[in-house]
This record gives structure tokens, C-alpha cells and sequence, in this order.
């Protein structure tokens, strides 16, 4: 592994840290492997994104993401282009409240909130 692989790679463990336990890196290497998720990188910003299938369509869910916002961003018209290619009719994100701004500037909507309960 290179040390820019070794150093991309950390920063999606730190990722991962951030999803509650429900996900490992190796799940998610694991994911992109297996092409039930796609891995995306700009510069040293690393995204993953995932198709989901609904009853009436296809919606892109932006997983996991670490690194520059601005990086991130740049990232977003490849990412939808590259999921409407496919079918997909929406994109979806979940995230912390502090990114409503942000996501709005970039034609995203809130749509709900995710309350979550550990059992």
C-alpha cells in the first residue's frame, strides 16, 4: 500500500468512527469491492456513496465523506452525473444539522431528521 493509499484510508476510518458502530472499514472497503458502493476522492477528500433501490426508483445516498469541504463539493456534480447515468431520480445525504446550509446551496432539501435510539 502506498502511503497515499495508507493516509486515504485513514481518514475514511475516521469516517466510519462517525457512523455509531454500525459499520467497520473493512465493511466498507468490503462494499466498494464488491461494487454495492463507490469510493470517491479528490485531492484528500474521500467520499462513498451507495444506490439504493426504492419500490418506484433508484436514489444515490452519500454515506461517508472526510477531508476539505471545498474538495467535497467539487466533488458533487461527477457524483450525481454519474447516478443519473444510472437511473438514479434523487440523492440523498444524512448529516448533522450544521450542514443545512451548505447542502441548500447545492439544491439539497431537509426532508426529515434521524432520531436514533441505541438498543
Amino acid at each position: 500500500m502506498t502511503e497515499d493509499e495508507a493516509r486515504l484510508l485513514a481518514k475514511l476510518e475516521r469516517a466510519v468512527a462517525e457512523d455509531g458502530g454500525m459499520t467497520t472499514l473493512a465493511d466498507v472497503v468490503a462494499a466498494i469491492r464488491e461494487g454495492r458502493a463507490q469510493f470517491w476522492q479528490q485531492g484528500d477528500t474521500v467520499a462513498v456513496t451507495e444506490m439504493l433501490r426504492y419500490p418506484r426508483g433508484l436514489a444515490l445516498r452519500h454515506w461517508l465523506a472526510a477531508g476539505s469541504i471545498h474538495e467535497g463539493c467539487a466533488l458533487l456534480p461527477a457524483i450525481e452525473d454519474w447516478a443519473r447515468e444510472r437511473g438514479a431520480r434523487r440523492a440523498e445525504a444524512l448529516g448533522r444539522k450544521g450542514w443545512a446550509r451548505l447542502a441548500r446551496r447545492h439544491g439539497y432539501a431537509p426532508r426529515a431528521t434521524l432520531y436514533v435510539k441505541e438498543l
